[in-house]
């Protein structure tokens, strides 16, 4: 092989169905976070946002989103890296910490799920 990335014939659907699955698991995080939680070490929203935070960061390191990326078998080599999901994945851990100084220094919790709608609106899928 020369190096080169392999596309099967399926790479934009498979491309979108992965996206599709980040973006609809990080809606998710953001849910819980502003949900009431039944456990109290997880009341604390800035314990949530770390808690977020750390997840994202997971998903830029593994590389990949639900059952995309390089598989065993190497029949699809969607990879991730040349999507620049790692980078994305940095830029909103980055504004995560923003949020966790904002509520630090007293910010309203409704001004911070808006900017986490914020964050969510800007992904670029």
């Amino acid at each position: 092989m020369d190096g080169s990335r392999i596309h099967p014939a399926n790479f934009r659907e498979i491309y979108t169905k992965a996206c599709d699955t980040f973006t609809h698991k990080l809606q998710c995080q953001v849910f819980v976070l502003l949900s009431p939680s039944p456990s109290p070490d997880m009341e604390d929203i800035a314990t949530r946002l770390e808690e977020l935070g750390e997840r994202i960061v997971q998903v830029g390191f593994m590389g990949q989103v639900g059952e995309f990326g390089v598989r065993s078998d190497n029949r699809v080599r969607a990879r991730w890296g040349s999507l620049s999901i790692k980078e994305i994945c940095f830029e909103i851990k980055w504004e995560l910490d923003v949020l966790k100084e904002e509520l630090a220094s007293g910010g309203d919790l409704l001004i911070v799920a808006d900017l986490l709608v914020g964050i969510l609106d800007a992904l670029p899928f």
